[in-house]
């Protein structure tokens, strides 16, 4: 894998599709009986062939969308079986750290397709809140002491997924770095979900310094007292009202310094969530 990307920066969709192939022979010998972990690794394992499809070059990939879905309900079956497993043995509280980096993968495949305009359409709203609460539930669940990888990872997960409305979906459901070999996808992702946390920053401190700056004008022409407790009603994108305390950031529970300064991604030191 690594010589295919030196080579052409990328993998083409025809060499992925034969790994898949190659695979599904081998699949046989690997597990004699099947059971709950057996799938778990086996999905594990078609997961990170069939995220090479992200990798390949725009121009040799004619089937990537129905390979995107593919991958993508790859993912939701790995997602599926860990959370069975956790609830029958607790793999998850007990997995060692190739198990959680799998579920990493899955997770910012889902999320990411779910912002995106390439998402299934048969899901619902509901739906997708459905599957993103799984992913973060699942994140957490790997988590063995405070502030470690798991935690800090599922904060990202979960503060992007709730800022994702004033955001706009991206153009594809996934991308990839391919400098980043196995880790490719996801290495896109957190830095695509890092890039939509700094955007909903922007837009929100420009929408509280808006806010501000209407309520002076406003109070200074009724003093009827008309606003009460600095409570704004508003109406979401669906039409259904909504209520802000105007005197609250909706943000200031996020670690902006965990999320930026922590992975390196700025300043002038090395960049963890970057192309090599």
């Amino acid at each position: 894998m690594a010589a295919q990307i030196s080579a052409n920066n990328g993998v083409a969709e025809t060499l992925v599709k034969m790994w898949e192939d190659e695979f599904e022979l081998l699949r046989p010998l690997a597990t004699r009986v099947e059971t709950d972990f057996s799938r778990f690794i086996m999905l594990a394992t078609q997961l990170e062939i069939q995220a090479y499809y992200y990798v390949s070059p725009s121009d040799q990939r004619p089937n990537f969308t129905l390979n995107a879905l593919r991958t993508y309900n790859t993912s939701q079956n790995l997602i599926n079986t860990a959370l069975t497993l956790e609830s029958t043995c607790q793999l998850l509280t007990h997995s060692p750290h190739w198990v959680y980096r799998a579920l990493v993968d899955a997770s910012c495949i889902l999320l990411s397709t779910l912002h995106s305009t390439a998402a299934p359409q048969h899901l619902s709203p509901p739906d997708a809140e459905a599957v993103a609460a799984q992913v973060l539930s699942l994140l957490k669940s790997c988590s063995v002491r405070e502030n470690d990888l798991p935690t800090r990872g599922s904060v990202i997960l979960e503060t992007f997924w709730s800022v994702r409305h004033v955001l706009p979906k991206w153009d594809i459901p996934v991308g990839a770095w391919p400098d980043r070999i196995g880790a490719a996808t996801s290495y896109w992702c957190l830095t695509a979900f890092k890039n939509a946390l700094q955007e909903a920053k922007s837009i929100t401190d420009g929408t509280q310094r808006g806010i501000d700056a209407f309520q002076q004008k406003f109070v200074g022409n009724n003093n009827s007292g008309n606003i009460e407790n600095n409570v704004n009603t508003n109406t979401d994108i669906n039409g259904q009202e909504q209520t802000m305390d105007s005197a609250i950031d909706p943000l200031q529970g996020i670690d902006w310094s965990m999320i930026i300064d922590d992975f390196g991604w700025i300043g002038e030191g090395p960049v963890f969530l970057g192309p090599a």
